[in-house]
């Protein structure tokens, strides 16, 4: 037991089963897009980071893509910084 979250395939394997179930999307498949709304979005709202973050996950999730981790979200949410220095 103590050796079934230190195998890799095990994230994996409940990624491909929520998906499969659930019919989503990989978040790979749209991430392009997704950069390209956030970037959008910063240089037409001027919001912050966080109200960002919560309407990329709102972006997320109309489309059906399984959601990625907390940290993957928030990475991409930094294009408002190149945003803010474009401007």
């Amino acid at each position: 037991m103590k050796r079934y979250t230190e195998r890799a395939k095990t994230k994996l394997d409940y990624q491909w089963e929520l998906r499969r179930v659930y019919g989503l999307e990989e978040f790979s498949a749209v991430e392009g897009e997704l950069r390209a709304w956030a970037a959008v979005s910063s240089w037409t709202s001027g919001d912050g980071p966080k109200t960002i973050f919560f309407d990329a996950v709102a972006w997320l999730r109309e489309r059906s893509v399984l959601l990625p981790g907390v940290t993957t979200l928030a990475r991409l949410v930094q294009v408002r910084d190149e945003v803010t220095k474009r401007l």
